[in-house]
């Protein structure tokens, strides 16, 4: 209010200046639309004396105003302590002075965010200050404390816009934004408690979402169970814990180690789970982990760590050590591995102390913790293998000198009836490459036992190749057709020396009758 009564009362032809100025105005208001003519022309002589009138009152004002006091707030205020000359520099004081005393901590926030844009930028940056409380975020704490510790962000920001703050939204956000960053307050989302603060603030700014943001104190937690939480962590995970006597940063330092280690494994997990057996040591870890991070309270997750501990060394201990032992032994443990699945069945041909070292390579293998076996089953692998090459090396060995045998005999009994062709029967070098590259016992065996055959049916080839030339030409000596005779056949097993003399008559009686018949009997 400005105070102007005082010698505007006092002056009377300032009263009487002003009573005719105005009481003119309102006969123009009244009279000047309808006027024509010479009361025109009245009219505007009027205006311009009552204008000259107007210039005479604002210099008087003007005059007087340096001496006009102020009532700010229910307090008269002496000219001199409002600044400026003129009036319209003195009145624009006045007011601001007015606001100062109405909003008299709105300047706790001027240096805070002014804007949406501002403060998203201040929480890209983060609160780099000390954890001592300035001015505003103390205002701001205290007033949720005497409110039960408790209060919704809407209920805050209602507050801090009225006198004596009259703060804007966003700088409340702020404060409490720091607050949380302090350890002094927690964020609740829609009841999730321990809510990340940016998502918080990001709700807050949304006028509809702040009845469900709420702002509540950190919660107590006794030192006692802060060492023992220290304690445990170290126990499972054999490191220390970052030290803390805040409850909320303990919280926050236990939930990044838990992140740290869970990461540590994904690898592991993702090259050994699925494909080894013992690859879900990994997933186990992680598990437990991942359950463990989901706790959103402090003490919920303190409890679960004491509550776990034991499990949790265990499972951490044991994927620790298959990680280290993948680390450095990964190309033993696969290359043991494919041995094995390679070579089953030649296993099972040799010793019996061969297959029962393949056995125990078997069970390593099927192991979910191969830590402890793993030097003497390298030794059993190599053991073992060097049996398998060596008796594999002497088997084909065999079976080729077997084949070679076979080959000078169909070659010599090609000679002697003529043939040069090539191609008549199978080739010699094509075929004992084959055996060279056979790298199973049974395949070798069975090959070995195949030879009778095979040069039977060779012989046959080789036979029927040179009686079919002989006959189409007519020249050289005559090849009869070949002929197979199974001595199975005849009888398959004998007892007695009866037995014996009527299956070698039966046997030499079906011979002659094929060599009569002009054939080449084939033994089978």
């Amino acid at each position: 209010m400005v105070g102007v009564s005082i010698w505007f009362m006092a002056d009377k032809e300032l009263q009487r200046d002003f009573e005719w100025y105005v009481r003119t105005k309102k006969f123009f208001a009244f009279n000047s639309d309808s006027a024509t003519g010479e009361r025109a022309k009245t009219i505007d002589n009027f205006k311009v004396r009552n204008d000259a009138l107007r210039i005479k009152i604002e210099n008087r004002i003007n005059a007087l105003f340096p001496d006009t006091e102020f009532i700010l707030g229910q307090r008269v205020v002496d000219p001199s302590e409002i600044n400026g000359t003129s009036p319209q520099e003195r009145l624009k004081n006045a007011i601001t002075k007015h606001l100062e005393r109405v909003y008299s901590k709105n300047h706790l926030t001027q240096n805070y965010v002014r804007n949406q844009s501002e403060l998203r930028d201040l929480m890209k940056r983060g609160v780099q200050s000390s954890l001592e409380l300035d001015a505003a975020e103390q205002e701001v704490n205290d007033f949720i404390t005497a409110r039960g510790d408790e209060l919704s962000v809407e209920d805050i920001i209602k507050h801090f816009e009225k006198a004596p703050f009259g703060w804007k939204f966003e700088a409340v956000l702020q404060a409490l934004f720091q607050l949380e960053a302090k350890k002094k307050r927690e964020f609740v989302y829609q009841n999730s408690p321990r809510y990340p603060s940016r998502d918080f603030i990001e709700h807050a700014m949304k006028t509809s979402e702040r009845a469900v943001c709420i702002v509540r104190a950190g919660e107590e937690i006794p030192q006692s169970t802060l060492d023992a939480v220290q304690d445990h962590f170290k126990y499972v995970f054999n490191k220390d814990l970052t030290r803390s006597t805040n409850g909320g940063e303990l919280f926050d330092y236990l939930k990044a180690e838990l992140d740290r280690i869970y990461i540590s494994y994904e690898k592991d997990e993702d090259t050994f789970y699925g494909a080894y057996p013992f690859g879900v040591v990994f997933h186990q870890l992680r598990k437990k982990l991942e359950d463990l991070k989901t706790s959103r309270e402090p003490k919920t997750l303190f409890k679960r760590l004491e509550d776990q501990k034991e499990d949790l060394k265990q499972a951490f201990d044991l994927a620790k050590g298959m990680a280290e032992l993948m680390s450095r032994a990964k190309g033993d443990y696969d290359a043991i591995r494919e041995f094995h699945k390679n070579n089953q069945e030649n296993i099972r041909e040799l010793s019996p102390e061969a297959m029962e070292k393949g056995e125990k390579i078997a069970d390593f293998l099927r192991s979910d913790d191969p830590r402890h076996d793993l030097r003497h089953i390298i030794k059993a692998y190599r053991e073992l293998k060097d049996e398998l090459n060596a008796w594999m090396d002497q088997l084909r060995n065999e079976v080729v000198q077997l084949y070679e045998g076979i080959f000078e005999e169909l070659e010599e009994k090609a000679q002697s009836m003529g043939i040069t062709e090539s191609a008549v029967y199978a080739d010699r070098d094509t075929h004992l490459a084959q055996i060279r590259k056979i790298s199973s016992i049974t395949q070798l065996k069975l090959r070995q036992s195949q030879a009778n055959a095979f040069k039977a049916d060779e012989l046959e080839k080789t036979i029927r190749f040179a009686s079919k030339k002989q006959s189409s030409s007519g020249v050289g000596q005559k090849v009869n057709e070949p002929k197979e005779y199974y001595l199975t056949r005849v009888k398959a097993t004998i007892s007695t020396e009866e037995e014996l003399e009527a299956y070698l008559e039966q046997v030499k009686k079906d011979m002659l009758d094929l060599i009569r018949n002009n054939k080449t009997i084939i033994i089978k």
